[in-house]
């Protein structure tokens, strides 16, 4: 989870917000439930998806996995539009998300308070490092996640950073293999290739990379 800069608001979803809120709001008022879905539906559009998939670099908002690779990238709603539909369609409410982080089981529609540890950590507004801390266990060989704040403790727990399989694997595999490279950088051209393009933020997992100076 690293921190990332906020594009411009689509000109798409600029010009139709105001409008498509007042259909919101006015479905709700008549208690309209066929003409509530169809409204609050109106953000998913691919304007508003490759905006968002360009802005985060094709990746989750919080476990910084390739989403593209596996599954098709959610529009995520940082406060949840079940909870504040007014901001369904506020562009700096919207965060691009895998299916998992976004499912019931982790993030789904939680928004906890701050008396309840919370609220989450947007990326777009707050820096994770001052939460999180990313490092490597040379002994489990795993790239994990260990909480600063009781906040980022929240989001570790949220997300299961630490404790879904696949992510730990994928993600450990990756760390693992640039830190192996990294002592021949400067004599393997090739090693020195594929360091120069981790360091990007383009690439899966660069807190980790930028917390172990990869």
């Amino acid at each position: 989870m690293i921190k990332v800069t906020r594009t411009q608001e689509p000109a798409y979803l600029k010009s139709r917000a105001n409008g498509w809120l007042k259909d919101l709001r006015k479905a709700r008022q008549n208690n309209d439930t066929v003409a509530y879905n169809k409204a609050i539906a109106k953000y998913a559009s691919h304007h508003v998806r490759d905006a968002l998939d360009k802005m985060f670099s094709g990746k989750c908002a919080y476990c910084e996995s390739l989403i593209a690779v596996v599954a098709t990238a959610h529009i995520e709603h940082f406060r949840p539009k079940q909870k504040y539909p007014s901001l369904t369609f506020t562009w700096t409410n919207l965060l691009l998300g895998c299916p998992t982080c976004n499912d019931g089981a982790h993030k789904g529609t939680k928004f906890p308070k701050a008396r309840d540890n919370g609220p989450f950590i947007d990326p777009a507004t707050e820096d994770p490092l001052d939460h999180i801390e990313f490092f490597y266990d040379p002994l489990s060989r795993l790239a994990l996640a260990r909480a600063k704040t009781l906040r980022g403790q929240l989001m570790i727990e949220t997300f299961g950073l630490n404790v879904r399989p696949d992510l730990l694997r994928f993600r450990s595999t990756y760390i693992r293999t640039l830190l192996a490279i990294k002592p021949d950088e400067l004599v393997n051209p090739e090693y020195a290739e594929l360091l120069a393009d981790a360091r990007t933020d383009r690439t899966p997992y660069h807190a980790w990379i930028q917390a172990l100076a990869l």
